[in-house]
C-alpha cells in the first residue's frame, strides 16, 4: 500500500514519486512535467498553456515551431521510453492525438494501456506520454519529453514495476 509521495524539481523538470515506507511498493516516478521556458520563451509545461497566452501564440508560429514530419521515428523513441519504464509490460497504443488550440500545436500525446484495457472507456493503469515534436531547436526525428503520467505505477505486478532514475530529455533524441 502506498502511503507516501515525494516531489522533486530541477531547473526544467518536476518529478513526482510514490512509495511505501514498508517497502511493499518500491519508489517509482508516477509523473514528470517539464517547467520553465524554452529557448523561444515558451512555457515548457504543456498543462499550463492558456488561451490567449503568449506561449500559444508562439507555438502556433510555424517558423519557430515547425511540426516534425518524422512521426515513425518519434513513435519508436516513445515506445523505447515506455519499455524502459514498464519492463515486461504488455502495453499497446490506445490513443494518439496532436494538441490543438485551435491550430495544431507541436505536441503529440500517446496513451498506452494494458492489452486488456484496449479501447475501453476510462482505462485503468494507463501511461500517457506527451512529447514536443516540433520546434527549430529540434532536428528532424527528434522529440522532447514534456509530460509523463503513469496511472499503473502502484497496481502493476512487482515484475513490471521499475524504479525510475532521473531521465534526460535526450532519451527521446536519437543518438
Amino acid at each position: 500500500m502506498v502511503n507516501s509521495s515525494a516531489t522533486v524539481q530541477t531547473e526544467h523538470v518536476v518529478f513526482g514519486a510514490q512509495f511505501s515506507p514498508s517497502g511493499d511498493v518500491p519508489p517509482a516516478v508516477d509523473y514528470i512535467t517539464s517547467v520553465g521556458l524554452d529557448e523561444n520563451g515558451v512555457n515548457r509545461d504543456v498543462n499550463s498553456l492558456s488561451a490567449g497566452g503568449n506561449s500559444l501564440k508562439k507555438l502556433s508560429d510555424k517558423t519557430l515551431y515547425p511540426i516534425n514530419d518524422n512521426a515513425e521515428e518519434v513513435y519508436s523513441m516513445v515506445v523505447n521510453f515506455l519499455n524502459l519504464q514498464v519492463p515486461r509490460g504488455d502495453y499497446v497504443l490506445n490513443e494518439k492525438y496532436r494538441l490543438q488550440a485551435p491550430l495544431p500545436l507541436p505536441f503529440t500525446v500517446y496513451e498506452f494501456v494494458p492489452r486488456e484495457e484496449y479501447k475501453r472507456v476510462d482505462p485503468i493503469n494507463a501511461v500517457i506520454i506527451t512529447v514536443r515534436d516540433g520546434g527549430t531547436d529540434l532536428k528532424p526525428g527528434e522529440a522532447e519529453l514534456v509530460a509523463y503520467e503513469d496511472g499503473g505505477v502502484v497496481n502493476r505486478p512487482k515484475g513490471q514495476r521499475r524504479t525510475f532514475n532521473k531521465p534526460s530529455t535526450s532519451l527521446l533524441v536519437p543518438h
